[in-house]
């Protein structure tokens, strides 16, 4: 068995202090992460978590006017943090939209919560959103979904397991039973979805 304490971190910039700081041992991030490596991070990207994108969206208010990507030019969409993977999403499709990466204004807000709460105040036009916090959001008739990034970015990996160099180097075989657990509950997750 495999003893782990949880930390959670308000964007994926914090999550790669706590392996500069040797806080962590795994860290759970995006394939864009893994540019931190180059920058000196002592970590390795070790696992796929995710590939295209279909697990993150842009969510708007029930009565926006929004309806699909096409209207979000000019438009301001919340992210967590100017470092985070919703943060290139929104850049990137704009460009994948042709405006450019300035087509659309990314607002770091932080957590989930913030973004939402943001939204429910109109201060601004969208928020970014991972699909587990919007089905229960609209499970709630609390927004609508107008963007699955998967539909517009493909051929990508958007999460990522990192494993700190200090554990791949003192523990490896605590970072084998990690990954072997973490494919393992996948896999049951998926053939057992009514459950799940």
């Amino acid at each position: 068995a495999i003893e782990c304490e949880i930390i959670g971190f308000a964007g994926e910039a914090r999550m790669h202090q706590g392996m500069i700081a040797n806080a962590i041992d795994i860290g759970l991030g995006s394939g864009p992460g893994m540019g931190f490596v180059v920058k000196g991070v002592p970590q390795k990207a070790v696992g796929a978590l995710y590939g295209n994108p279909d697990n993150f969206g842009i969510v708007v208010l029930p009565d926006s006017p929004l309806k699909s990507a096409k209207d979000l030019k000019g438009k301001t969409v919340s992210v967590s943090s100017p470092a985070a993977l919703t943060y290139w999403f929104v850049k990137e499709l704009s460009n994948r939209m042709g405006w450019g990466p300035e087509g659309i204004t990314p607002a770091p807000l932080g957590p989930d919560t913030a973004q939402i709460a943001a939204l429910k105040q109109r201060q601004i036009d969208a928020a970014g959103s991972a699909m587990d916090a919007t089905v229960q959001l609209e499970a709630k008739h609390e927004v609508r979904q107008i963007v699955n990034y998967g539909d517009y970015i493909t051929h990508f990996i958007s999460n990522v397991i990192f494993a700190s160099d200090d554990l791949i180097a003192k523990n490896p075989d605590a970072l084998r039973r990690f990954l072997k657990g973490w494919y393992e509950t996948i896999a049951w997750m998926n053939a057992h979805k009514e459950e799940t």
